[in-house]
């Protein structure tokens, strides 16, 4: 049985990275086809008011974490989260019903982002400050092979419409997580977590500088991410008319540089460089490569492919730089602070749907990408002003 005692622990990290890349793989597998099979049933612009409703459940929720974990502890919340998101997951594999699948989606969408959070919280609670970078990025980098690997499966799976055996393997990978929690999490020792008022932490995050600023790209990043996962599948696979075998190819390589570049860029933001600079040359890159996506207009796999893999270079960059300065300003029993800046990713799903639902009404699909964009290059603004911690 594991001991936890807060020390650093390649035992603990092992578990835990294994436990990070099966709950990454339940979360990818049905990602990029969810938007897809929503709008199959309902409707492009019903999809993005549903992300919108779950990410508001989300940011309701993840403000009551901390109460959740002082009162059953991180161990007995994970576990049950586990168990309730594997049952979600059948019901979407087995329902039909666009009422029904938007209900379960819609729980489903908070329930992922409390797991991320207590997922973090066993991390930060055995991570030395001089080793966050390198912990932060071999555990983006673990579970971001699970992001791999997954569109190539989901493509092989996904035949003749058959979105429920995608969502049936989610549930079944989501069973064992829970089991793996159960045997091998009984153990750890939960810090004294903060239950502090919402302005009460509002306020602590607003009047410091650096942990402003790291929320705003923070949230910029989740807001790039939304725009993408639901409107990049729909796009190459309606308009362009690509086909699920050859998406599949595209979004693995896609995701490569997740794999490649994060850990590496953690390391060297833990030795000569600092945060701030490869926070601003990953905003400018996610920026300008993904305004020019609006440009290409034919169905060539090789440059789909080299283009969205030049924005996730920019994306993982930035990705590792914000979880690793964050990390660097807070501890483990800043249970309140680590629920708000998870808040930042249902914060932006719920914010970007709409504003592309409007961008929608008043040009092309394809100026979807020059639009965001501009919104990305606004990241600027706030990484120039941190402090970095070199």
């Amino acid at each position: 049985m594991l001991q936890f005692s807060g020390k650093h622990s390649g035992h603990i990290f092992h578990i835990i990275f294994l436990l990070g890349f099966l709950f990454s793989i339940h979360a990818a597998l049905p990602a990029y086809i969810t938007s897809s099979f929503l709008s199959e049933v309902g409707s492009e612009r019903a999809v993005g008011i549903l992300y919108t409703i779950g990410s508001l459940l989300s940011i309701v929720t993840l403000l009551y974490a901390p109460v959740l974990l002082s009162r059953f502890g991180n161990y007995h919340t994970m576990l049950a989260l586990s168990a309730i998101e594997a049952i979600l997951l059948l019901g979407l594999a087995y329902f039909t019903s666009f009422a029904i699948l938007a209900t379960l989606f819609a729980i489903s969408l908070p329930i992922i982002l409390l797991l991320y959070f207590g997922f973090d919280v066993f991390i930060e609670n055995n991570s030395p400050v001089n080793k966050i970078g390198g912990i932060r990025g071999g555990y983006l980098t673990v579970n971001n092979l699970a992001w791999l690997f997954s569109p190539m499966a989901v493509a092989i799976i996904l035949t003749n419409g058959d979105y429920w055996k995608i969502y049936l393997i989610s549930a079944v990978i989501m069973a064992l997580v829970a089991l793996l929690i159960l045997g091998n999490l009984k153990n750890f020792k939960d810090p004294a977590y903060r239950r502090v008022r919402f302005m009460e932490t509002f306020r602590r995050i607003k009047s410091h500088k650096n942990l402003r600023n790291i929320f705003a790209t923070n949230t910029l990043l989740h807001f790039f991410y939304a725009w993408m996962v639901i409107y990049t599948p729909i796009y190459l696979h309606e308009h362009i008319g690509l086909p699920w075998s050859d998406i599949g190819i595209i979004f693995t390589i896609m995701l490569l540089p997740f794999v490649l570049f994060e850990f590496p860029a953690g390391k060297l933001a833990d030795g000569k460089w600092g945060e701030k600079e490869l926070l601003n040359i990953g905003i400018i890159l996610i920026a300008v490569s993904t305004a020019l996506l609006s440009f290409i207009a034919e169905a060539n796999v090789a440059l789909w492919a080299l283009a969205l893999f030049i924005t996730r270079i920019g994306a993982s960059i930035v990705e590792v730089m914000n979880d690793t300065y964050f990390f660097k300003q807070i501890n483990a029993s800043d249970a309140d602070i680590i629920s708000f800046f998870r808040n930042t990713r249902p914060l932006a799903y719920s914010i970007a749907p709409l504003i592309a639902t409007v961008v929608l009404f008043v040009t092309d699909y394809r100026f979807l990408f020059l639009t965001l964009g501009a919104i990305m290059l606004s990241g600027l603004y706030f990484s120039l002003q941190l402090k970095d911690t070199k």
